[in-house]
């Protein structure tokens, strides 16, 4: 018997459960056919690319005993996730992706392109610094390292944000943002408003939505 895993909203990988299961869960509208599914071991691939999936994947025509779509809201989002708590986001589509996630994307990014750059000057400058003062000036290398290491790890953050499924690193993306506001102390006022932005932008309900996550 075939066994599958699938990736929740909140980026963590369930399974293995039977076929059956699955549908139960596309019938209660916790798997779509866009959420990223694992077959026997294989890649993991949109639900509606595996044929026992896709039939199960058509929408449910809303009767009596489920939430009546309100026509003022196009788009209602009843996705629960296993082991997470869930409050319905209406008036938001979950598959279009918001420009704000891309947004997040590129500050991520850019922000350690340039902590990384201002970091690196900065060990050089206190390399210099420490010749000069017989090691002394070497005692600052601190904050220039702090900024290296923020800036490599922004990089790789904004690159998968960047990438084709965004909401499979969401979670690690406050840290980022948090490392970014951080640099203040390496007076980096650029990244320290980049990663106030992102901390804004990932509480909008439109990027919740779109990563799966229940509303706030």
């Amino acid at each position: 018997m075939a066994k599958y895993h699938f990736i929740g909203g909140d980026g963590k990988t369930y399974g293995p459960y039977p076929l059956e299961k699955l549908q139960e869960f596309q019938q209660q509208n916790r798997l779509d056919g866009e959420s990223k599914v694992q077959k026997d071991g294989g890649g993991f691939r949109p639900a509606s690319e595996f044929p026992e999936l896709a039939a199960a994947a058509a929408p449910v025509q809303p009767t009596h005993a489920q939430p009546q779509q309100n026509p003022s809201q196009p788009y209602y989002q009843p996705q629960p996730q296993p082991g997470m708590p869930y409050y319905p986001q209406p008036g938001y589509d979950p598959n279009v992706k918001p420009g704000k996630v891309q947004a997040i994307g590129i500050m991520t990014l850019v922000g350690g392109i340039l902590a990384t750059l201002f970091g690196a000057g900065g060990l050089l400058y206190v390399a210099i610094v420490g010749l000069a003062t017989f090691g002394i000036g070497c005692l600052f290398a601190v904050f220039p390292v702090y900024w290296l290491v923020a800036g490599i790890l922004c990089i790789v953050q904004g690159s998968k944000l960047m990438g084709k499924n965004p909401e499979l690193v969401y979670p690690k993306t406050k840290n980022t943002a948090i490392l970014q506001i951080v640099c203040i102390i390496c007076c980096d006022w650029i990244n320290m408003t980049l990663g106030i932005i992102t901390l804004v932008f990932l509480n909008d309900p439109q990027v919740r939505a779109y990563m799966r996550l229940p509303a706030k």
